[in-house]
């Protein structure tokens, strides 16, 4: 029975990298000329400090600290956003084209990862493989990470760049520390190079994102499965003692030091979140077992950008499969120690696998579930996987079928990528897989149900407003809804001078006051204000108190929450009368006594005082703002305020929360 072809290094290696990075571009072709999506407008659309005047130190910080997206603010991705807005504008096609050359220049750092990982298992492990057969099973491995379907989201939700960006250099560092592995074994030093390139890497991975602090478990997974600590001398040996101490060890330390020692726990808050440690440590136990599932049999019927549809996991056995699933990963874990001496590929798949997760699926308070997280993790699975499936031997049995199983393979992945980035084309496709396959989704079927108001307040035509007042009606109905589908439906049919929906108003009232209040909430309202104020909505008198009085009444009210609804009810009320000004500053004077380390809150303080044309009070608050301009970045906001009191004149009344989602597109919800 006759092998593949050989695929040497010199000649056919570059041709099948081109052809695979050829292969992702077009089958994301459909996707580059889709809209921004969730996050990408609060992150980008709406951040006006990304619109950068021209590229000077100043404009380049402002833009790189611009969202409190996390610990670090993610400096690194928010100044590729603002070059991106800089020299293309703000249309998300030139957004989205970066994604996929980041997408693709990491699948090229995937293919070298592999071929010296494979490299490093020969030489140490099974010196009878042929180099040409173990190229054949990087080209398979690599081209099914580039054209997973998995990996859709990290590409065309444009937000995730930071996830892409992140994996850049993660990817670069452990391809870093093989590399140096490599000749440390062949005698060659080359260790001079692992700890500065791991400080820049390591850096340039972490103020991407988050995620990228794992860099150093992804290069000890390496290390335990494929090199096993192997060193020529004993000087070797320290190195590795060294490297493992500074950056691992050291760290972790530090970081528990950082939120426990320290105080900092709020970075482990459960706060603002419907669900506590504890239910999100047994509910991640299924997830990651969907996220096996949807790395080895991708279905499009089982991906989504929302995946909010999940049940929590209450105690081990609600539901049933909580205790199963937390049993099986236990079996895994045992499965890959068991398995590392005989199959170090598949230990080194596992373990690289379980290290995606550690952030992202433990004890922090993120959302439940999202594809993004494992965007890197789903390597090492195809990894266990393929090592498993191709034949690496010319006698291994069941040859051919395994040649067009994994043949198969690749057409399938590509094919589901390819159906996901068509229906990404345009918001409404988008809208509609989402919620088609998603029904029970409170984020997918709000989703379309404001697209088709949106169709219906634009072309003014009623006919369309049956359906969208079901669908939104639908979402609203949903046990873990929030108020926005309400609000939105609220906003459409005040604007066409429809009747209000009988209860809806009291709906909305009642989720206000009952469910903990998340950004989405605050969204739905702080639109609903604008249209309310703007004109464009004709609502009765004083309609929205009652909704207002109900959330502030909520028991599980937290401040930040909090001071986002007194600034959303003080536009209120400075949008109702002149004479309700003073008691719209009461309002912004509450937000910003509740937070008062958000300058935000007290630049709200100020434009009320300009609107009351009270110079006195207007020089006592910016003291106020002043005091809070850290590292010059409110420089230019406190600048607009001293023209505009200099000269004392009435302004139109808009003033923000901490992290207002200004526009009614979607759901807001918190960076992870």
């Amino acid at each position: 029975m006759q092998s593949l072809p050989r695929l040497s290094l010199r000649y056919s290696w570059p041709l099948a990298l081109l052809a695979a990075c050829l292969l992702t571009f077009l089958i994301y072709l459909p996707g580059l000329y889709g809209p921004f999506i969730f996050d990408d407008y609060v992150n980008i659309v709406q951040n006006t400090k990304l619109a950068m005047p021209d590229l000077s130190w100043h404009a380049l910080a402002d833009a790189a600290f611009s969202i409190n997206a996390g610990p670090l603010m993610r400096p690194i991705s928010m100044i590729s956003f603002a070059l991106n807005r800089y020299f293309f504008g703000v249309q998300p096609f030139s957004f989205k084209l970066t994604n996929l050359l980041i997408h693709l220049a990491n699948g090229v750092l995937v293919f070298l990862l592999l071929r010296q990982l494979l490299e490093a298992y020969r030489h140490l492990h099974a010196p009878a493989l042929t180099r040409h057969m173990l190229n054949w099973l990087v080209f398979l491995v690599g081209t099914l990470w580039l054209v997973h379907p998995l990996n859709l989201t990290a590409v065309l939700y444009v937000v995730q760049r930071e996830t892409a960006l992140s994996a850049l250099f993660v990817l670069a560092g452990v391809n870093l520390y093989t590399w140096v592995r490599l000749r440390q074994l062949n005698g060659q030093g080359a260790h001079w190079s692992l700890f500065p390139g791991t400080v820049l890497f390591g850096a340039l991975a972490v103020l991407s994102k988050e995620s990228g602090a794992l860099m150093p478990c992804y290069m000890l997974a390496v290390e335990v499965a494929v090199f096993r600590f192997r060193c020529v001398n004993r000087r070797a040996i320290w190195i590795l003692v060294g490297f493992y101490l500074l950056f691992l060890i050291l760290p972790l330390i530090a970081a528990a030091i950082w939120i426990f020692g320290l105080g900092h726990t709020g970075v482990l808050s459960y706060a603002t979140r419907d669900f506590t440690l504890p239910e999100r440590l047994l509910t991640e136990s299924r997830v990651v077992w969907l996220y096996i599932f949807w790395t080895l049999l991708p279905r499009i019927s089982s991906l989504s950008l929302y995946h909010d549809d999940i049940p929590l996991s209450h105690d081990f056995l609600h539901p049933w499969t909580t205790l199963p699933a937390g049993l099986g990963l236990l079996a895994l874990i045992a499965l890959a120690i068991t398995v590392r001496r005989r199959y170090p590929l598949v230990t080194l798949g596992i373990a690289w696998f379980f290290v995606g997760q550690l952030m992202e699926s433990t004890i922090f308070p993120l959302q439940i579930a999202f594809e993004h997280r494992n965007y890197l993790a789903d390597m090492g699975l195809l990894l266990a996987a393929m090592s498993l499936i191709f034949p690496l031997y010319r006698e291994a049995p069941l040859l051919k079928l395994r040649y067009a199983f994994c043949a198969l393979l690749v057409i399938s992945f590509a094919g589901v990528t390819l159906q996901r980035a068509w229906n990404w084309r345009n918001p409404l496709t988008f809208a509609e897989s989402e919620a088609y396959y998603h029904p029970d989704s409170p984020y997918a079927t709000y989703e379309l149900g404001h697209i088709y108001a949106n169709l219906v307040i634009i072309q003014h035509d009623t006919k369309m407003l049956p359906e969208a007042r079901r669908i939104l009606l639908h979402s609203l109905s949903l046990p873990d809804s929030s108020a926005i589908p309400g609000t939105t439906l609220v906003m459409t049919e005040s604007e066409l001078g429809q009747p209000i929906s009988p209860g809806l108003l009291k709906r909305v009232a009642e989720l206000l006051s009952t469910r903990r209040i998340t950004s989405s909430d605050t969204t739905g309202l702080y639109s609903l204000v604008g249209c309310y104020t703007k004109g464009l909505c004709t609502l009765p008198a004083n309609a929205l108190d009652p909704i207002f009085s109900a959330a502030f009444l909520n028991p599980e009210l937290q401040p930040h929450a909090a001071a986002d609804l007194h600034v959303i009810y003080g536009n209120y009320l400075a949008g109702s009368t002149p004479q309700r000004l003073m008691a719209a500053r009461q309002e912004m004077l509450k937000a910003a006594a509740l937070v008062p380390s958000e300058p935000q809150y007290r630049i709200n303080v100020v434009i009320l005082d300009i609107a009351m044309q009270d110079a006195q009070l207007g020089q006592q608050d910016l003291n106020t703002v002043r005091q809070l301009n850290k590292f010059g970045l409110l420089d230019s906001d406190i600048a607009d305020l001293e023209k505009k009191l200099s000269h004392l004149k009435p302004v139109p009344v808009t003033t923000k929360t901490k992290h207002q989602h200004t526009d009614d597109t979607g759901p807001a919800h918190e960076k992870n």
